[in-house]
């Protein structure tokens, strides 16, 4: 029972975390403004148009059986957790 519980509240944490970080509405938000920010501080190239939208897209477009929701979350933690940032975050980014 207490594994479960603290599954469950990890799970909700990780959900719950990126909108707080990142003072955002939801995840794809958090997940955008992560995007600008890795731009902003040279680890990506920059992308015209709104880091919103495109978080929202593409995400939409890897993986469309997904919620929103998870797919951003989990886009979001791996650019914080991958310790080779420019790798992980390149390949979420749409080809040009």
């Amino acid at each position: 029972m207490n594994l479960l519980l603290f599954l469950v509240v990890l799970v909700v944490g990780a959900i719950v975390y990126p909108r707080y970080a990142e003072h955002t509405d939801d995840a794809c938000a958090a997940f955008g403004k992560r995007l600008e920010m890795l731009t902003r501080t040279g680890h990506l190239p920059s992308s015209p148009g709104n880091y919103n939208d495109l978080a929202n897209a593409y995400m939409q477009a890897q993986y469309p059986q997904v919620p929103a929701a998870v797919r951003c979350t989990v886009a979001y933690w791996t650019t914080m957790l991958n310790p080779d940032i420019l790798t992980s975050a390149m390949h979420l980014l749409p080809p040009k």
